[in-house]
């Protein structure tokens, strides 16, 4: 588990909030990977690579985030799948940012733990279980 655990004061320990930045896709990189473009952003950004994030990138970011809060909403496979999503490279070197994960949005969605998630305003992250075979998957 990626996130911290949290105990309450009967020592309950349970998962704390998941905190995502929503990211769209918005065009493949040469070496593979891909450039995107915060949901509240307008600059490009290649999470795979160690950079020095600007402030206006950093705002972008931070109006980018989400943040999923027990109980969840959603499926445990899906939340866990979001979980084991990898710290970007993108976001190494800047505190607040170590505790977040990027979570990358193609047209129609993307397929996180069996379901497809999308990101819809005014409703926030949107799960569908049920995926037809390469249904909103790039």
């Amino acid at each position: 588990m990626t996130t911290d655990d949290s105990t309450d004061d009967a020592g309950y320990r349970g998962p704390a909030e998941l905190r995502l930045i929503i990211c769209i896709a918005s065009e493949p990189a040469s070496d593979g990977g891909w450039w995107v473009t915060p949901l509240e952003g307008d600059l490009p950004l290649a999470l795979d690579r160690t950079v020095d994030l600007s402030e206006e990138m950093k705002t972008a970011l931070l109006n980018s985030e989400i943040r999923l809060a027990p109980p969840y909403e959603f499926p445990d496979v899906v939340i866990e799948a979001l979980e084991e999503l990898p710290l970007p490279a993108a976001f190494e070197g800047v505190g607040w940012l170590a505790s977040h994960r990027a979570l990358v949005l193609h047209p129609g969605g993307v397929e996180i733990g069996g379901a497809l998630l999308r990101y819809e305003k005014g409703l926030g992250l949107v799960a569908e279980e049920e995926i037809a075979d390469g249904y909103g998957t790039d």
